[in-house]
């Protein structure tokens, strides 16, 4: 099975970008075990811009898909639990409920991973196909920064639906 990297695409100038999030989620919460600190339904604002486009993925600071994508992802992780989060630009009345879905971090890079000098940025990805079993979407766990990876088949589904993300595959071994 092929995985990839999904991230928002860069190339949408006017996609929400969330303020002052550290305050209302605590960063150390955004992993397994720790989620349930986090409030069942948040409110965050996004930076002031009346031409924001509500994609359908963000990736950053979190995860967060939008209700279209959720139904997507619910066919391939049924069991998956999510956190709603509100982004909110009060200046100009707009708002879009987002999930933020609780994944797996799994530990699968293997030597052959190609990093930047910290660790933070993955240059070439390289999988262990039996660490990450049947798990259609999840979290790596050894990165710095977040990295979100799916599967080729929920890839699939959410370009369907006319997602706008960059994308770049895993070596799987």
């Amino acid at each position: 099975m092929r995985y990839f990297l999904i991230k928002t695409d860069r190339r949408v100038s006017d996609a929400p970008n969330i303020i002052n999030w550290v305050s209302k989620i605590n960063p150390a919460y955004l992993k397994v075990g720790s989620y349930y600190k986090i409030d069942n339904r948040t409110v965050l604002e996004i930076e002031s811009n009346k031409n924001t486009v509500f994609t359908e993925i963000i990736t950053f600071p979190f995860l967060l898909i939008s209700k279209k994508i959720k139904e997507i992802i619910a066919k391939y992780e049924p069991t998956l639990k999510y956190k709603e989060i509100i982004l909110l630009d009060s200046d100009n009345n707009l708002m879009q409920v987002y999930y933020m879905p609780i994944l797996e971090e799994i530990d699968c890079l293997t030597e052959g991973t190609v990093f930047n000098l910290d660790h933070s940025v993955i240059e070439h990805g390289v999988i262990q196909r039996n660490k990450v079993g049947e798990c259609s979407i999840f979290s790596l766990a050894e990165v710095k920064n977040r990295y979100i990876a799916v599967r080729l088949d929920v890839l699939e589904s959410i370009l369907r639906r006319d997602a706008i993300v960059t994308v770049k595959e895993l070596e799987v071994r």
